[in-house]
């Protein structure tokens, strides 16, 4: 979901939008920062920042409720499976 074009919550509650990321599942946002406090508190943040023209760094950042086992899991995995290993 693309929120590039919501100013504030109110935009947000006039588009629907608000049923698909307060409801089940999982929901997938680009541009959250534009919402600040409106989005959940317990959300993973994942932010890709370009290094150069062929290196992105990227950072995942988990809500502390998540735990330290899951956020450890996760390192293995992706020290397992990438070039640069964190």
């Amino acid at each position: 979901m693309d929120l590039y074009r919501i100013s504030d919550e109110e935009d947000l509650v006039s588009t629907g939008a608000e049923e698909l990321i307060y409801g089940t599942g999982i929901s997938i946002i680009e541009w959250g920062e534009t919402l600040g406090a409106a989005l959940p508190s317990h959300r993973i943040i994942v932010t890709i920042s370009i290094e150069s023209d062929q290196t992105r760094m990227i950072t995942i950042t988990f809500p502390e409720s998540l735990g330290s086992e899951y956020t450890q899991n996760l390192r293995s995995t992706a020290n397992e499976n990438c070039e640069r290993k964190i």
